[in-house]
């Protein structure tokens, strides 16, 4: 029986492997890119348990890794921008320190545009929250989610 465990601890690392890489398609495919801004563990796993019929035993193991797995994320991502912002700070510094207050005045105009048009872009696509709409497609049923 001992040689069966570590079988058995294969497989179930397989198949949790194997849910957990099912996720990016189906996150990306319900936002048109990797991921979602209200993205959940617990909607997570409901749209796996649709999708693989997992048991309740199996749901809560997925849920717990998933909720570990975002948190990381979530930390990761905190940390990434506060490193952008840094970089941002002091790349603003250095452009002051060349160019002239009119020439800062229409970098930071140029880069107002930018951003206008990099929003109506994403208004136009529908499928990014940019903290009003918050739609999400889960497969498990097909229907649009409000959060």
């Amino acid at each position: 029986m001992n040689s069966r465990r570590p079988t058995r601890v294969i497989v179930t690392t397989a198949v949790l492997g194997l849910a957990l890489l099912s996720l990016a398609p189906l996150a990306a495919q319900a936002r048109g890119g990797m991921g979602g801004p209200h993205q959940s563990p617990e909607r997570a796993a409901q749209c796996l348990t649709g999708q693989l019929d997992l048991t309740e035993e199996q749901q809560e193991k997925v849920q717990a890794i998933l909720g570990e797995s975002f948190e990381a994320r979530r930390d990761m991502r905190e940390q990434h921008r506060q490193q952008r912002d840094a970089v941002r700070a002091a790349t603003e510094d250095q452009l002051a320190a060349v160019l002239t207050s009119e020439q800062m005045d229409e970098l930071r105009e140029l880069r107002e545009d930018r951003w206008d048009r990099r929003e109506d872009r994403q208004d136009r696509r529908g499928d990014r929250c940019r903290g009003c709409d918050q739609r999400q497609e889960c497969r498990n049923g097909g229907a649009s989610v409000e959060d």
